[in-house]
């Protein structure tokens, strides 16, 4: 499967929504080595789609959105992890940890090894704080 930029951040999102504690500005576009015009507006559609919500925006005078934008309070919405659950094949009832190492697996083998690490570093954060 191949997964587009939009639904690439929709992930990571969903793997950091994961932590009792999620820090959501550990998303970045330095994670997907994009300029901050693309991360910008894949964010606005995944909010305009209701997929997470609470992006804080800032717009300058001349109205376009650039890298000022804050996913401090962003929070998934329940379509958006119910999408990624149905993409991604994860079951609802697993635990946050489980959910973060299947997601490390289904990137993986989609070849998505930036995703994969993230995930993989979410879980293991999760399997420290459980233990």
């Amino acid at each position: 499967m191949k997964l587009d930029l939009k639904q690439t951040i929709l992930v990571a999102i969903y793997t950091e929504y994961q932590k009792d504690l999620p820090e959501m500005n550990n998303i970045t576009k330095e994670m997907f080595e994009i300029d901050d015009k693309k991360f910008t507006i894949a964010l606005q559609k995944l909010e305009n789609e209701q997929l997470i919500h609470n992006v804080h925006f800032m717009k300058f005078d001349d109205g376009i959105f650039t890298h000022s934008q804050s996913l401090t309070n962003t929070m998934m919405t329940n379509d958006g992890i119910d999408y990624i659950e149905n993409v991604l094949g994860i079951q609802p009832t697993l635990s946050g940890a489980e959910k973060a190492k299947a997601v490390a697996s289904k990137v993986g083998e989609w070849g998505f090894e930036q995703l994969k690490d993230f995930a993989v570093k979410v879980a293991g954060e999760m399997l420290k704080v459980n233990f």
